[in-house]
């Protein structure tokens, strides 16, 4: 994993959030010491949940737009060199001839970055969180270490997407736990369906903040669905 490369993938300014979310992959792969990444296509669709045809199209998406170079291989990965030497600003493609000329100030100098360690997750972060299975405390408390271990120095544009990405690692990392059987696992059965998903109670519902029971509405249908059942006021 290449901090200079990923921090470079949140500032970029990527009009297509699955493009982006494809480029954060990559760079996270990025190795400093060859300058390029290899993840394969397969492992980029495993991490996004997007099939393959479109995966494809996003890398050509990211090529096209100058945000990276691809060398193919034969019977080998393609090797990606992320663009992030190029300031920001100069990576958008070239306006049409009859657009007006304008003049604006390079992205890096309008966009203000947050510093880790002065940020604190609000409620919609620890939800994510949650949602993924983790512990929020527990993943802000390894976010924290490992700031402290180079300086306190990161900071990011867009900080709620470094959080999320942070949990999405974790929760792909995290060992599975075999539960939610259809029926008793014995020497007759190997079946086995996905755990649910976490519901939230009527009288959790009326504890929460004003962003929490927003992410909820923006997030989990399936939540608020269950709560209007039970007169929930949502």
């Amino acid at each position: 994993m290449s901090i200079k490369a990923l921090d470079w993938a949140m500032d970029a300014p990527v009009n297509d959030p699955l493009a982006k979310l494809v480029l954060i992959v990559v760079a996270n792969h990025h190795n400093d010491a060859r300058g390029v990444a290899w993840p394969s296509v397969g492992h980029i669709c495993h991490i996004t949940g997007a099939s393959e045809r479109t995966v494809r199209a996003k890398l050509k998406k990211l090529e096209d737009d100058g945000f990276l170079r691809r060398n193919h291989r034969s019977g080998r990965s393609t090797e990606y060199t992320p663009a992030y030497l190029a300031p920001l600003h100069q990576m958008h493609p070239t306006p049409a001839r009859d657009a007006p000329i304008t003049i604006k100030e390079p992205l890096n100098k309008k966009q203000q970055k947050t510093k880790v360690c002065d940020w604190t997750p609000s409620d919609e972060d620890l939800a994510y969180a949650a949602d993924k299975g983790l512990n929020g405390g527990e993943v802000l408390q390894a976010i924290r270490m490992w700031d402290q271990q180079n300086g306190n120095k990161a900071a990011y544009v867009d900080i709620q997407a470094f959080w999320r990405n942070w949990c999405m690692r974790d929760a792909k990392n995290k060992p599975k736990r075999v539960t939610g059987h259809s029926r008793p696992f014995n020497s007759q059965s190997n079946e086995w369906t996905p755990p649910q998903r976490r519901m939230v109670s009527l009288e959790q519902w009326q504890e929460m903040g004003d962003g929490l029971r927003t992410y909820y509405k923006q997030n989990r249908p399936d939540v608020i669905a269950e709560l209007k059942k039970v007169g929930a006021d949502v």
